[in-house]
């Protein structure tokens, strides 16, 4: 299937040109020759020599590799509004868009200028505040619109093809990238698409367990790339289903709407492994304002930790018969395994039984899994890139 695609074929399909047309996508609000098919095979290559424990398209399948590059792709369409910005369109602190002074079509971002502080990530639930011990990158930085910030503090904000923002991110990813000093020049993240598209990448694979548990688009934008602003939420599930068609993918089905979730299975917590971790506050809307502040709601969750076994309740005393009754009533039946017929023992032997079917469960799907890839070509990720015509 995707094997028999060429390069130029998903090029056109992600709308990515060949290469650089020597524009910088900031001051330059038109250009649309720094985010390039080139500078993707380049980041892909370049981040998986260095992460050898976290591959980028490390799927099982070609088909899951094929729907994890779309979705990857379609976030950035819109996280770099439509490859025209490395840097984050920010509002003024008054909360005036300069893009209007400016005659700039596209206006603003949610994000104001100051809303990424160390001060504030506490806040808004990270548990890493800052980039290498740094509140504020030694060199300073310049904004979206060429104009130098004022106080350092405030130069955390999105960057990249991921419009990766926080300090605790830059941190997060700074060892993966690796060829640039994010924490004490976060500009350099935009001095080069290939380190653009390679932050993006380094994102990705640190958050994309939510996506790999069910390959939903909608999963990927709301617990993966997780926009500030929402508005183009139901854009990015549209623009991703257009490209599975283009390549061939007709049966994935992609929701537009949150579905209803299943009892625990979405839980808030610093990370989605803190929350899958533990039995913490339910979140069923899928809002991080459920949090309450403590953290971000994380879907796809395993419902084990939050699994209680009920306790049993005081076992009401018989009433006696009327006096002119003549026969007893028939006594009602009681189900297999009722709480009210458990002891401390029976329970403990019931809850040890349930463990033990959830683990012949797991291994169950793990040899399903092995079966069906056993089934279908499978390839690894640099073996993919090599199929599509992008590797090395």
């Amino acid at each position: 299937m995707l094997d028999a695609y060429t390069a130029a074929t998903l090029q056109a399909i992600f709308k990515l040109p060949a290469a650089g047309a020597g524009c910088k996508p900031e001051g330059d609000y038109q250009c649309k020759g720094f985010y390039t098919w080139d500078a993707l095979v380049a980041a892909i290559n370049s981040y998986n020599a260095k992460n050898a424990q976290a591959q980028f398209l490390d799927d099982v399948t070609v088909e899951k590799k094929a729907q994890t590059l779309l979705a990857f792709m379609a976030n950035i369409w819109f996280e770099t509004f439509h490859y025209t910005a490395c840097k984050e369109r920010l509002q003024a602190a008054d909360y005036t868009c300069p893009a209007s002074s400016l005659g700039v079509a596209g206006g603003c971002s949610g994000g104001r200028i100051g809303d990424y502080t160390s001060a504030k990530a506490k806040d808004v639930g990270f548990y890493a505040t800052k980039c290498n011990g740094l509140d504020a990158p030694p060199k300073g930085c310049v904004d979206f619109w060429g104009k130098p910030v004022a106080d350092p503090k405030n130069c955390w904000f999105g960057r990249g093809a991921m419009q990766l923002s926080w300090p605790g991110n830059y941190e997060a990813i700074r060892a993966k990238v690796g060829s640039v000093d994010l924490c004490s020049d976060p500009d350099a993240v935009c001095s080069d698409a290939k380190v653009a598209f390679e932050t993006a990448i380094a994102f990705w694979t640190n958050n994309e367990q939510p996506w790999k548990a069910s390959y939903s688009m909608l999963t990927s934008v709301t617990q993966v790339v997780m926009p500030a602003d929402a508005a183009t939420n139901a854009d990015r599930v549209a623009l991703y289903n257009e490209w599975l068609k283009a390549v061939g993918i007709g049966s994935v089905v992609t929701p537009t709407s949150m579905p209803a979730a299943k009892a625990n299975s979405m839980r808030c917590g610093t990370s989605w492994a803190d929350a899958n971790s533990k039995c913490g506050t339910p979140c069923p809307q899928g809002t991080d304002a459920e949090c309450g502040g403590a953290g971000s709601c994380f879907a796809s969750l395993d419902a084990t930790p939050c699994a209680t076994v009920p306790t049993k309740p005081s076992t009401p005393s018989t009433p006696s018969l009327p006096a002119a009754a003549t026969t007893a009533p028939v006594a009602a039946s009681t189900p297999p395994f009722s709480p009210r017929t458990l002891d401390a023992a029976q329970r403990q032997l019931l809850t040890e039984k349930i463990v033990q079917l959830r683990k012949q469960a797991a291994e169950l799907e793990a040899t399903a899994n092995q079966l069906e890839a056993s089934i279908k070509p499978v390839l690894t990720g640099a073996q993919l890139l090599i199929a599509l015509g992008i590797g090395e």
